[in-house]
């Protein structure tokens, strides 16, 4: 008889001014290599802020996570964030009483601060509170740098399926050379025997790392298509004197 996958209780605390792109890209990792991996169904805990609640609660409801939103009750500042059941949305409190709740509600903690640790800040007192209770930690910096706390307990259970533990496998992930695009038409560029190019031959051409600005390259670059005024471009000539 198949076993039945765990249940696994997330939490999550970020910045009001909203994730950067790069943080995203970490937050996503964090939910994906230690989650997905080992458990389902998955609850997902916020706390309905604007900012970086409101932009995670639409990835865990792509992700079909049974989503549990706990309102502050400073209505000036909440994303009235949607849920799929009454009962997954909770009575608003006091700002540090909602961060507990989540804390507590949940077993692994992803934080997404908007700088390195400070005193006043909700989020890193959220961090400070899953600490004392030995929660693992995801801390996911705007650089798209990730720092683990107490994850290594998951070691254990990887070797027993005899599997790469999750810390060096997101770690080998976050190395990876990022993906470049054109900076003149926005398109992905890959190595040829004569050199970088995109699909559209823009050989020698700068690269993008930022998929966001890529976009609008491309967007800028269709608009221009449409109204017949791209024209093949050359690299610069070289000064050979």
């Amino acid at each position: 008889m198949a076993k039945s996958p765990q249940s696994l209780k997330i939490g999550f605390t970020g910045t009001q001014e909203g994730m950067k792109v790069r943080q995203i890209r970490t937050v996503g990792q964090a939910i994906l290599c230690h989650c997905l991996v080992e458990y389902l169904p998955i609850e997902f805990h916020h706390g309905d802020c604007i900012g970086a609640d409101e932009q995670v609660h639409y990835l865990a409801r792509a992700l079909w996570f049974k989503v549990h939103v706990h309102p502050h009750d400073d209505k000036s500042r909440r994303a009235y964030c949607k849920t799929s059941r009454p009962e997954y949305l909770h009575v608003p409190k006091p700002y540090l009483m909602r961060n507990k709740d989540i804390v507590d509600a949940t077993t692994v903690l992803i934080a997404a601060p908007r700088a390195d640790e400070e005193v006043r800040s909700g989020t890193w007192a959220t961090v400070r509170y899953a600490r004392k209770l030995n929660r693992p930690i995801y801390i996911c910096f705007p650089d798209g740098r990730m720092v683990f706390e107490n994850v290594p307990t998951q070691r254990d259970l990887y070797a027993k399926k005899q599997s790469p533990p999750v810390k060096p496998a997101l770690v080998a992930s976050l190395e990876e050379e990022p993906v470049l695009y054109c900076e003149l038409c926005g398109m992905l560029q890959f190595d040829t025997p004569s050199g970088i190019t995109c699909q559209h031959g823009h050989g020698g051409a700068g690269s993008v790392a930022d998929p966001v600005t890529a976009t609008r390259i491309r967007a800028v670059w269709r608009g221009k298509q449409e109204e017949g005024k791209v024209q093949r471009w050359r690299p610069p000539s070289r000064d050979t004197g």
